[in-house]
């Protein structure tokens, strides 16, 4: 099944399931290399730290950290967020992974590390992206071949396929003609090349975490509650 979309990705109901998971090859076995290793480490102790951050914050009362707390627990991913008093580091390790587009902590890390196959998230689908032009997919084989045919990236979006150009990887936040990309063969779902991958996710996170840090202005006068 192809979708061709401008803006917003096909939604999915409750229970249905837009590709049959067994045709998503198994992930391949890491690499093990020095630099493979290393950028994974990077990118998940980047968020700890972040989360780390949004926790003292919080304990602080620091304007910016409630306000972005705030904001977390008013979406879907965050409503059973607690109160900033009631707050602990585990609440802030799931807080980040939302900010990132992931269901959880457990997520982020699965899909960041490259051991998610199944469901990748919303963080390489920002909302920033929805205006181009975009060609959807059920199906991984399919997805492949039009990857190919359009000289594109394919990339995954919770369950699906999506295959973009380098518009689209520009207003990612990526450099199209980074050589990573050579390197996974432009396959964000299986990867030729398990390290470049880390890498360019490593791009994403700190990219992130800088947004995520500047966002809130520090307000002046009473805390908000």
């Amino acid at each position: 099944m192809l979708i061709l979309s401008f803006d917003l990705a096909p939604v999915q109901a409750p229970g249905q399931t837009f590709f049959d998971q067994t045709d998503l090859p198994d992930h391949p076995e890491r690499e093990r290399s020095l630099t493979g290793e290393s950028v994974v480490v990077d990118a998940i102790s980047t968020l700890k730290n972040h989360a780390r951050k949004l926790h003292r914050g919080l304990q602080d009362e620091e304007p910016r950290a409630i306000a972005r707390l705030k904001r977390l627990r008013r979406g879907r991913r965050g409503r059973n967020l607690p109160a900033p008093t009631e707050i602990k580091r585990r609440h802030c390790l799931n807080a980040v992974a939302y900010e990132l587009g992931f269901n959880n902590w457990i997520h982020a890390r699965d899909v960041i590390g490259g051991s998610s196959t199944r469901d990748f998230g919303d963080m390489l689908y920002p909302g920033r992206c929805g205006a181009h032009f975009n060609i959807w997919s059920a199906d991984y084989k399919e997805a492949c071949r039009i990857r190919e045919e359009n000289d594109g990236h394919l990339l995954g979006y919770r369950n699906q396929f999506i295959i973009v150009d380098q518009n689209y990887i520009e207003t990612l936040g990526l450099d199209p003609a980074d050589p990573d990309w050579q390197a996974i063969g432009r396959n964000r779902v299986r990867p030729a090349d398990s390290a470049a991958r880390e890498r360019l996710y490593g791009q994403l996170v700190d990219q992130a975490v800088a947004r995520a840090s500047t966002e809130f202005p520090v307000a002046k006068g009473p805390i908000p509650a």
